[in-house]
């Protein structure tokens, strides 16, 4: 059966000639040859024309695998780049006060006053640092357990706080980074260079630090998910 009158048998060249008429014509747009014209009232079976689909929409995907390489290509050099600035940040930060800046909350606008800004006090020291209690949110920021009965604030990068602009506090696909960080070394007096309480664990939960759980702080990208995967 045939879309077209057409008492000739499927000629599978004439269809190769033709995808390739097409494929120059989109490349360069040059003009359609004869054979793409289809002269003399010749069309294509329907066997063709299915063959010609799947092959233009192999074509078709292929053709944007390379752009959407550049694109994640481009958002990881644009995370590396933030998350670098947002730790020369962090210790400019240290070595001028003595300790590092609390997280800042999460769920807030840019048009918001406290939006990017460290919040304050996020340590109650002498009892445990459990402010927002054990596994609780206090002002957009949560207190997890860390290391020895230790608290770990998490929240969103300090970026205001820490001189970086807006753009600065996202990762490469426009997400802002998390910041996580041991509640005592946010306060002077609590502070001791030992005292950090987070671990870095690796899908097969083992630590990646040594010793395990003593990383002071932790900037993170959830990626390109969203989801950290």
């Amino acid at each position: 059966m045939s879309l077209y009158k057409n008492s000739q048998p499927p000629s599978f060249p004439r269809m190769r000639e033709f995808l390739a008429d097409w494929l120059l014509y989109l490349i360069s747009g040059s003009r359609l040859s004869p054979s793409a014209a289809l002269p003399h009232g010749r069309g294509f079976t329907l066997i063709e024309l299915c063959i010609v689909l799947i092959i233009l929409g192999m074509m078709t995907s292929f053709s944007m695998l390379p752009a959407r390489l550049s694109m994640s290509r481009h958002a990881l050099e644009d995370t590396r780049t933030n998350m670098d600035a947002a730790q020369s940040a962090l210790n400019v930060f240290f070595e001028m006060n003595g300790y590092y800046p609390c997280p800042a909350a999460r769920g807030l606008t840019p048009d918001k006053e406290a939006f990017g800004k460290a919040e304050e006090g996020c340590f109650s020291g002498g009892e445990g640092g459990k402010k927002a209690g054990a596994g609780g949110r206090d002002k957009g920021t949560q207190s997890v357990e860390g290391r020895d009965g230790k608290r770990v604030r998490i929240g969103i990068l300090p970026f205001r706080s820490l001189g970086l602009t807006d753009a600065q506090g996202a990762d490469g696909w426009n997400r802002l980074l998390q910041y996580a960080v041991t509640e005592e070394l946010t306060d002077p007096a609590w502070f001791d260079q030992r005292g950090g309480a987070i671990d870095v664990v690796a899908e097969d939960k083992k630590s990646r630090v040594q010793p395990p759980a003593t990383v002071q702080y932790v900037i993170l990208s959830t990626g390109e998910t969203g989801t950290g995967g």
